[in-house]
């Protein structure tokens, strides 16, 4: 099968993350998603903070976290880099330890099908 520019630029479902739009629509949302009922804080130890320091990307592998939602854990977490995580233990850090916070996913959800509905994707 060969495949096509055409074919290759096609979006999927999965690809509107990655649409600077999609993203700029939940850049705003963002104070919001990080007071929703629906987040959840999960507390990483400091001796894994250091462990992964720099490559908050990393972490979030070995948490079984999903490619996909990197970005959006990077944002929810107020960084704009995964080298960030770490770097001032002292920035979100209380008693050592890293509260990291997951996206509410529910939410997540409910901002994509509305973006789509409006944008007609």
């Amino acid at each position: 099968m060969a495949f096509t520019i055409e074919s290759l630029s096609k979006e999927t479902q999965g690809q509107l993350r990655d649409r600077p739009d999609y993203r700029w629509m939940i850049e705003q949302h963002l104070p919001l998603l990080r007071q929703s009922p629906n987040v959840r804080a999960e507390v990483i130890p400091s001796v894994v903070v250091l462990q992964f320091q720099g490559n908050f990307y990393a972490l979030l592998l070995s948490l079984g976290i999903e490619r996909r939602h990197h970005w959006l854990y990077l944002r929810m977490n107020r960084m704009t880099h995964p080298m960030q995580f770490g770097e001032s233990l002292g920035d979100q850090v209380s008693g050592g330890d890293y509260p990291l916070l997951h996206p509410p996913m529910e939410d997540i959800e409910r901002l994509r099908k509305r973006f789509s509905t409006v944008k007609g994707r």
